[in-house]
């Protein structure tokens, strides 16, 4: 009885995971999701992915594509064409909003930023499945955002119907259903999620004494406690504890000169990061000046673009630590 009571109230409606995983059990993630995680009731899970580290496209925006970078979760469903994406979204939207989440931005057909941006940013070889048969008119696109202990999880949900009937087949490792058939309107449904960042990076207490030693031994230390948005030279606010301990640093040594080198990833153009690189390192040196009193003449600003990186940029983890401030040691 109970049983027959928990279906009826998941027909038509979102299910929670836990009923979710009673049909599809490699649903389930390794990874703690801060929220509870829902899904359309009759749909099937065609693929799942994650990755620790890694930035995520949400949308475009007036001033340029908006990404965000964190633990990455994506999720790929077929349902059927009883349901209209415009539908599948509200119901999601209905169920976040009561989750307290805030609806960020509506990029469906008519706004920039198609299906297969997600797929391509996620490395999922769906591309060509959405250029065979999703009808792009059909496309809606939405973001929601909810702070968390430990930073902002943002929830991109995208839908689309198909066009033409559709024989759809694992082509990748991510792949968790090894084929269906589309038929002509059923939806493709994707859910992704940007979760706070899991990394070790920052680990590390970046204070006075952390950059001293590092300073006598190396001649200079990489420091990532210094935040700038997407593709910005403005410091975030986060970044004064940093650099509060870089003033400390110097005022403890009237003699000391450090040149503030700014590193960026590979992600764009080497003209273009390289000018990032510059406007960062400028930032720094602007806030040790005017916020803390350091002389200018102590301080020798500078960009390498991506042209030193640590480890490879091929995975987001490895971009992460090619971001970073340095600070090397000079000769008065």
């Amino acid at each position: 009885m109970a049983r027959g009571v928990a279906v009826a109230l998941c027909m038509g409606i979102l299910c929670t995971n836990a009923e979710a995983q009673q049909v599809h059990p490699t649903e389930k993630l390794d990874v703690k999701i801060p929220f509870e995680l829902k899904k359309i009731d009759g749909s099937l899970l065609l693929a799942k992915y994650y990755k620790k580290m890694d930035e995520l496209l949400l949308y475009y925006s007036p001033t340029g594509a908006v990404r965000k970078s964190g633990q990455i979760v994506g999720l790929f469903y077929h349902i059927a064409s009883d349901t209209v994406p415009s539908e599948i979204l509200n119901t999601y939207g209905e169920d976040l909003t009561r989750q307290g989440f805030q609806f960020v931005k509506d990029a469906s057909y008519g706004t920039p930023g198609l299906m297969s941006e997600c797929y391509l940013n996620l490395g999922v070889s769906f591309c060509g499945l959405e250029k065979a048969f999703l009808n792009p008119v059909s496309q809606k696109m939405v973001t929601y955002k909810k702070s968390v202990d430990g930073g902002d999880v943002y929830i991109k949900i995208t839908a689309a119907r198909a066009a033409t009937p559709y024989n759809w087949s694992a082509k990748n490792s991510f792949a968790v259903a090894d084929k269906i058939t589309f038929q002509k309107d059923d939806n493709l449904l994707e859910m992704t999620m940007v979760l706070p960042k899991v990394t070790s990076i920052a680990l590390v207490k970046e204070d006075i004494n952390f950059m001293h030693d590092n300073l006598l031994s190396s001649g200079s230390v990489n420091l990532y406690g210094i935040y700038f948005d997407f593709n910005q030279t403005v410091l975030k606010p986060e970044s004064e504890t940093t650099i509060g301990e870089i003033a400390k640093l110097l005022q403890a040594d009237p003699a000391l000169v450090l040149g503030i080198v700014g590193h960026t990833d590979n992600q764009g153009s080497a003209q273009y990061n390289q000018k990032l690189s510059e406007g960062r390192a400028a930032a720094v040196v602007a806030d040790l000046v005017q916020k803390y009193g350091i002389d200018s003449k102590r301080l020798f600003p500078s960009g390498m673009g991506d042209t030193k990186p640590i480890v490879s940029n091929d995975t987001g983890e490895g971009r992460a630590k090619n971001r970073r401030v340095e600070l090397v040691k000079r000769n008065p």
